[in-house]
């Protein structure tokens, strides 16, 4: 009697772990997030400074279609990250960049990559396994320093991380293609074509799957 009741209370701190897993993972890179804001700042530091510049270009002169850095030099890099930072800057800092606004498409990058860990692992290698995976994303030094960093870095990654994912997906169900080809345009106004290129590189298993015969297991998004 003892043992089962043990078990079930085992059982209830389990599901109330998995439950709210999620708000724990928000938590932790939201303050993650803070800590960096808060802190002394590195913006001038990894070639930061550039993309801030677009970004200003974007708020004060409105050149959304190609804009120019500090030096007048026009940007080296597609204008999406520069496009989500100026509307961010235009919405939540009413047209005053700052930090917040800079940095908001980087932290939401890395907790969207952390969050397309948990949900497509979950299924496959179960809840703990898979928020272990996405820990190990956000705390790690990488997460660490993507979370702020005024850079295309952390968008690359997770449209890369996107269109992967939604690759993959299509190629199990034999559907679905229209979703890939938007996450890889996306990507591609990220920082080129090298996203598509990165996130089609599981497509080459096709060729040792043939001669093995191994089924590809079927991704299943859900909170359940």
């Amino acid at each position: 009697m003892k043992h089962r009741n043990k078990k079930q209370k085992q059982e209830v701190r389990t599901f109330s772990a998995e439950k709210f897993f999620p708000l724990i993972l928000v938590l932790i890179t939201s303050v993650l997030f803070v800590i960096k804001v808060v802190g002394p700042s590195n913006l001038l530091d990894n070639d930061q400074e550039r993309p801030a510049a677009y970004t200003l270009d974007v708020t004060v002169n409105h050149h959304w279609v190609c804009q120019t850095d500090q030096t007048g030099d026009i940007t080296s890099k597609p204008p999406l990250y520069t496009w989500l930072a100026a509307i961010s800057t235009l919405t939540l800092g009413k047209g005053k960049i700052n930090l917040v606004t800079l940095y908001l498409p980087c932290f939401l990058s890395i907790l969207g990559c952390a969050f397309l860990i948990y949900l497509l692992g979950r299924p496959v290698l179960g809840w703990q396994a898979s928020a272990f995976g996405a820990m190990v994303l956000v705390i790690s030094p990488m997460g660490m320093k993507m979370v702020a960093l005024a850079r295309t870095d952390p968008l690359f990654a997770f449209t890369i991380t996107l269109t992967a994912v939604l690759g993959y997906n299509a190629w199990s169900k034999g559907k679905g293609w229209t979703w890939f080809w938007l996450a890889a345009a996306l990507s591609a106004l990220t920082k080129g074509p090298l996203g598509l290129l990165l996130a089609s590189g599981g497509f080459l298993s096709y060729f040792w799957n043939k001669k093995t015969q191994l089924e590809q297991p079927q991704i299943i998004i859900s909170w359940r």
